[in-house]
């Protein structure tokens, strides 16, 4: 029996011991001196105005909207990067003012920044490709102007796709411009016309965050561990991880997540010494140019166009570039076959059909930007899937604009044609002919252009030309 009892003594403490050596080793795992946090989110009050969301969502979520900024004001050190909306204001002035009123403090005292984020060309939706200049914009101002705050510096997201980051990059006016989710490490990133881009990386998900699954230690923990596979490469520097992804993680109406586990969360990190939260542009102020300098100094380790070298690569992801060239293909189709229709309606030329087969393609071209108000896609994830939306809604608004052009065709260009028939169209940035089938000229024609003026053109085969 005294036999027994000491086997069962001795595995006891053994069980104790390798217990204890495992707490160890796992506080020794996460034991990081010093990790900055920052948020960088996406605020979607455009989807309170459009989208395929119900009101009665619409007004939930701007409930929870009010609740998390009330959230974000009892805890002054979680410091948020706002994405600006992309549409108006005008919804949430009408709707929930209390949520405007409540950022708007969070920004009075510093602790919010708005942020132009709508560069993004390969997180989706492809707001700034896909919808004027002018509105976004007037709305920049608007926003500046409601908040009383300058609009900061511009954050591309995820992968860069590469026929977009060229003019992006080019057109940029800001101090710092960063990538995040793009690599393992922070590196730079090149474009064809010399201009560059800091990549912070790597970065955790919104959905991954604020997941209802997660409580709050572990929330605190995700980012301890992050930080510790990066301390080697970081060091002397804090590393750097960012919260990024959609705003709308953080709401219940949304995902799901409760906003007491949120509030814990982020007493932790508030109460944490070894953490501290800040906006990547307070980041980058401070450890900027040593980061680039160190950065400068690392050789290439894992990299699709660049095995050797120092850690400057060329970011463009061949599916991405698909992705998004067929999109624009269809937006470009989308508007021409908008276009036609009208002019047709306007020439008594019945195309009900035609109208009724363009509704039903729109919600495919929606969704395949993200912008029927259920939220970012994405595209490492869904690429498949918002090519194949892409590639159909392209093909249908294509068939719709050859079918309305036909039939202002034969309507027009019967022998009463006097050498003003043919209707053609230029507002998109890409000049382009029309490739439907339209009675051949041999003679030269004046084409009517959508802003009421002429210009020359010749009439072939394969359409008409400008």
């Amino acid at each position: 029996m005294s036999k027994r009892a000491t086997q069962w003594a001795t595995a006891v403490s053994l069980a104790v011991l390798v217990t204890v050596l495992v707490m160890q080793a796992y506080k020794q795992y996460v034991r990081v001196e010093e990790v900055c946090v920052a948020f960088v989110q996406h605020l979607n009050l455009h989807w309170g105005e459009w989208g395929t969301v119900d009101s009665h969502t619409r007004l939930a979520r701007a409930k929870d909207y009010s609740d998390y900024f009330s959230l974000l004001l009892k805890h002054p050190r979680i410091k948020h990067d706002i994405s600006m909306p992309y549409w108006s204001l005008k919804y949430f002035e009408e709707r929930a003012p209390d949520a405007l009123e409540k950022l708007k403090k969070l920004v009075e005292r510093g602790q919010v920044r708005i942020i132009d984020e709508s560069w993004s060309p390969a997180v989706l939706p492809l707001h700034r490709l896909l919808i004027q200049e002018e509105l976004l914009s007037i709305n920049k101002h608007a926003t500046s102007s409601y908040f009383n705050t300058r609009i900061e510096g511009v954050f591309l997201q995820e992968s860069a796709a590469g026929e977009a980051t060229p003019y992006i990059l080019s057109s940029l006016r800001y101090s710092w411009t960063c990538l995040f989710q793009f690599g393992e490490y922070p590196s730079l990133l090149v474009g064809p016309d010399g201009s560059t881009v800091l990549n912070i990386a790597p970065a955790i998900n919104t959905y991954k965050w604020y997941s209802p699954r997660n409580t709050p230690e572990e929330m605190r923990l995700m980012i301890l561990r992050a930080a510790e596979k990066l301390k080697d490469f970081y060091s002397p520097l804090p590393p750097l991880i960012v919260i990024s992804g959609d705003f709308e993680a953080a709401l219940p109406s949304h995902t799901g997540v409760s906003l007491e586990v949120i509030d814990e969360a982020f007493t932790l990190l508030e109460r944490d010494p070894r953490i501290r939260v800040v906006t990547v542009e307070e980041y980058l102020e401070e450890y900027g140019e040593a980061l680039l300098a160190k950065v400068e100094e690392v050789r290439c380790r894992t990299s699709t166009w660049a095995d050797e070298g120092s850690m400057i690569i060329w970011a463009a992801d061949p599916f991405d570039i698909k992705i998004l060239s067929v999109l624009l293909k269809a937006e470009e189709a989308r508007e021409d076959a908008e276009l036609l229709i009208a002019l047709a309606e306007e020439h008594g030329v019945r195309v009900a059909d035609l109208v009724k087969e363009f509704k039903e393609a729109l919600p495919l071209l929606y969704e395949a930007t993200g912008s029927d108000g259920e939220g970012w896609r994405p595209t490492c994830i869904f690429r498949s899937y918002i090519l194949s939306l892409a590639a159909e809604a392209l093909r249908r608004f294509e068939s719709i604009a050859r079918a309305s052009l036909s039939r202002l065709a034969e309507k027009l260009g019967g022998e009463r044609c006097t050498g003003e028939c043919f209707l053609i169209f230029n507002q998109l940035l890409v000049r382009r002919s029309e490739w439907v089938e339209l009675p051949v000229r041999v003679f030269p024609c004046r084409a009517v252009l959508a802003n009421g003026t002429y210009a020359p053109c010749t009439a072939s085969e394969e359409g008409v030309l400008v």
